[in-house]
């Protein structure tokens, strides 16, 4: 600062400083706050998620494919995973998209997504593992003709 700044402007501007570095400490304190609140909110959710069993998607692929009765017919998502708590269904939700990837499982909705969230049914296409399918297969461009 300049030394030839008289008292009464030393004091506005010393005021100013300390309301600006005031303000600052306040939001930087919301946001502490905010993320304590985070925290508080997500360390429950993380430690329950660490008392399941690890996920391995082939084991819940395995796990789905059981549950189907009959090879080529459909099933509503909800009756295979019916039972199951929420995390399961949501293991078992990414296990068959999987699943439908590697055309183990044929996917369908029902119209009316936005009446009912419940409209995806599953048909057991095969009740071979993808993996020891596709160590069998050789690409239509690699046979030979």
């Amino acid at each position: 600062m300049p030394e030839s700044l008289s008292y009464e402007e030393l004091v506005p501007r010393n005021v100013e400083l300390f309301i600006a570095n005031s303000q600052k400490f306040v939001q930087e304190t919301e946001l502490s706050q905010r993320i304590r609140d985070w925290e508080d909110t997500i360390q429950p959710l993380l430690l329950e998620q660490e008392q399941h069993v690890p996920f391995d998607i082939h084991t819940y692929g395995d796990q789905v494919i059981s549950r189907f009765p009959q090879l080529n017919k459909w099933y509503p998502f909800a009756e295979l995973v019916a039972g199951q708590p929420a995390f399961e269904v949501g293991r078992s939700m990414l296990a068959s998209l999987q699943l439908v990837n590697d055309y183990t499982v044929e996917i369908s909705q029902q119209p009316g997504l936005e009446a009912a969230v419940d409209t995806m049914s599953l048909r057991l296409l095969t009740h071979q593992q993808a993996h020891k399918r596709f160590q069998t297969y050789t690409a239509p461009s690699m046979a030979q003709p």
